[in-house]
C-alpha cells in the first residue's frame, strides 16, 4: 500500500522516515540484546547490582540484599533493645508470656543480655510465686477438719453462693459421708452467683482461679464454709430451684430450705515474697517450673538417643575411612596406568588404541 492509498483509506499519517527510523530502532533493541546476554553485561552490571554497597567484593546477602555478612554487622540493629527497659515492662511485657522471653532471649547477644535482665523475668517470677500460694491454701483447706452437724440426712434444696467481690472464683466441693475428696464444681466470676442442692454439713470451698492469682499479687484469699442448719430458711419462691431438674430430696416445694452465701470485697494484703530481694528471679523462675519425673523421663531418651547417634556416626567414620583408602588406591592406580598409556603409546604411536589415548 502506498502513502496515497493509506491516506485515502482514513489509516493514521505516516512520515516518509518512518521505515528508516524503525529500521535503527530494531537494530538498536538487537544490540541491547546481545549486550545484556554478554559476558561484560554480567561483570559490570549484574555483579556491582548482587555485591555489598559497602565492600563492593562480597554478594550482599543481609539487609534486604544491601550489606554481605562482614559489613552488616556494622549496621544491625535492633528496636527491642533501644526501648526503656520500664516502657517495655508497662506496655509489652503483660502481652509476652515467659515462652516469649525465652525465644527472644535467643534472637541475638544482644537480645540475650537485654531479656536476661532480672527485672524482665520478676513478674513472671512473682505470678508464679502467687499461684503456688494458692495451691497451698486450697490443700491446707482440703486437709482442715471441719464441724460435723449429725449423720441424719436434711437436704437443701438450694444452695445460693453469691459473689459480690472482685475475685474469681473456683468452687469447690464434699460431702463428709460419702466423698474421700473435694469435687470441683463451677468457676464464678465476680458480680455474680451459682446455685446447687445439697445437704446439711455439706462443705464447700472458694479458692481463687489460677489466672487471678497470677494477675493479683496477694495472700489469704480463699475461705471454705459449711452448711449450717441454724442458718437454713424456707423459701419456696427461688423460680431456679423450681425449674432444676433433679431434687435431692421428694419434698414439696413449701418443705424446701435454702442456704446463702454471700463473698464480699475486702482490703487483699500483698504478698511477702515481693517484699524479699532475690539475686536472680529466672533461676528461682526455673525452679518452680522443673518436673523432676518429666525431667528425668527426657534425660533418659536424651541420652538413649546419644548413644544411637553416636554409633551411627561411628559407622559412617568407618564407611568415610574406608571410601578415602579406595579413592587413594584408586588414585595410585590411575597414576600406574596413565604411565603404562604413555610407554605403549611411545612405542607404537600408530595404534588405534594410542590415537584414543592421546584425543
Amino acid at each position: 500500500m502506498s502513502l496515497e492509498e493509506a491516506r485515502s483509506s482514513q489509516i493514521p499519517p505516516f512520515s516518509e522516515d518512518w521505515l528508516s527510523r524503525s529500521l535503527g530502532w530494531t537494530e538498536r533493541r538487537s544490540a541491547d540484546f546481545q549486550y545484556r546476554d554478554s559476558k561484560a553485561y554480567k561483570q559490570n552490571v549484574i555483579r556491582i547490582q548482587d555485591s555489598c554497597i559497602n565492600c563492593k567484593k562480597r554478594k550482599a546477602e543481609y539487609g534486604d540484599c544491601t550489606w554481605c555478612k562482614k559489613c552488616a554487622k556494622a549496621h544491625k540493629w535492633e528496636p527491642f533493645t533501644m526501648l526503656d527497659l520500664g516502657i517495655f515492662m508497662e506496655s509489652i511485657q503483660k502481652h509476652l508470656d515467659y515462652k516469649d522471653i525465652v525465644a527472644l532471649s535467643g534472637v541475638s547477644k544482644e537480645m540475650n543480655t537485654y531479656f536476661n535482665q532480672n527485672e524482665v523475668w520478676r513478674p513472671y517470677h512473682m505470678s508464679e510465686v502467687s499461684c503456688r500460694n494458692m495451691e497451698k491454701k486450697k490443700s491446707k483447706f482440703m486437709k482442715n477438719m471441719y464441724n460435723s452437724y449429725g449423720h441424719d440426712y436434711i437436704p437443701v434444696e438450694g444452695i445460693y453462693i453469691q459473689n459480690k467481690s472482685s475475685v474469681e472464683y473456683d468452687v469447690y466441693s464434699k460431702w463428709p459421708r460419702w466423698d474421700k475428696s473435694f469435687t470441683y464444681m463451677c468457676k464464678v466470676s465476680p458480680k455474680s452467683g451459682i446455685g446447687y442442692g445439697g445437704i446439711v454439713g455439706q462443705i464447700w470451698l472458694c479458692v481463687p482461679t489460677k489466672q487471678w492469682a497470677k494477675n493479683n499479687l496477694v495472700e489469704n484469699v480463699g475461705h471454705s464454709f459449711v452448711i449450717d442448719p441454724e442458718k437454713l430458711y424456707n423459701d419456696p419462691g427461688y423460680d431456679w430451684i423450681k425449674n432444676r431438674s433433679v431434687h435431692v430430696s421428694e419434698q414439696t416445694p413449701e418443705e424446701w430450705m435454702c442456704y446463702d452465701h454471700t463473698i464480699e470485697d475486702r482490703d487483699y494484703k500483698p504478698m511477702r515474697q515481693l517484699a524479699h530481694t532475690y539475686k536472680d528471679h529466672k533461676k528461682e523462675f526455673i525452679k518452680y517450673k522443673i518436673d523432676p519425673k518429666k525431667l528425668q523421663e527426657k534425660a533418659a531418651k536424651n541420652d538413649i538417643r546419644l548413644k544411637e547417634q553416636q554409633e551411627e556416626l561411628k559407622v559412617l567414620y568407618r564407611k568415610v575411612r574406608l571410601l578415602e583408602a579406595n579413592i587413594k588406591n584408586y588414585k595410585q592406580k590411575k597414576s600406574s596406568y596413565e604411565k603404562l598409556k604413555d610407554i605403549y603409546c611411545k612405542y607404537k604411536p600408530t595404534d588405534g588404541f594410542s590415537q584414543l589415548w592421546k584425543k
